[in-house]
């Protein structure tokens, strides 16, 4: 996984996107200078560089493998709106439940992977005291357990959580 940063004016950090095998990162840089966000690995990554001037031969070369590369592009970004809606919005508990849900390993797993508290915080928008209360309350009422006593792996019940997260503000 990587998170995409940004730093804000105040020196707090935002979580923007987190990114995951098969995502498409730094496109932005065929279209400007710079790039938007700092892209940090949250564990071994392995990525495939492209240049730009390959990117740009991709255009005259191959229009539909470009057409391919962009449309990728366009589901990753399309994903991180999807999330940004999601995972700032409602209950702390709620947004908790919506994280837990879109970590899973895949789609049929029951094991959620997460990071440290500040990057869960920054993601769910939320302080770090926010985030442990949140996930010790889940870890009482038998919604999630710690994998091997590990702080960030944990099997989930997937159906409270999907409940949980459906809930709305009361």
């Amino acid at each position: 996984m990587v998170k995409l940063n940004r730093l804000n004016i105040d020196g707090t950090q935002r979580i923007l996107r987190i990114l995951r095998t098969g995502d498409i990162i730094g496109l932005e840089a065929s279209l400007s200078s710079h790039y938007e966000n700092d892209a940090i690995a949250l564990n071994a990554v392995a990525a495939c560089r492209i240049p730009i001037e390959v990117l740009e031969r991709l255009d005259r070369d191959s229009p539909r493998l470009r057409r391919k590369l962009m449309s990728k592009w366009h589901e990753t970004l399309s994903e991180a709106d999807q999330w940004f809606g999601e995972l700032t919005n409602g209950l702390a508990r709620v947004r908790m439940a919506r994280l837990l849900l879109k970590m899973r390993e895949s789609n049929v797993s029951d094991v959620s992977a997460l990071f440290s508290l500040e990057d869960i915080g920054s993601v769910l928008g939320m302080t770090i005291e926010t985030a442990s209360r949140v996930i010790n309350t889940l870890l009482r009422e038998g919604k999630i357990r710690r994998i091997n006593g590990g702080d960030r792996h944990y099997q989930i019940d997937i159906a409270a959580l999907e409940q949980e997260s459906q809930s709305s503000a009361l």
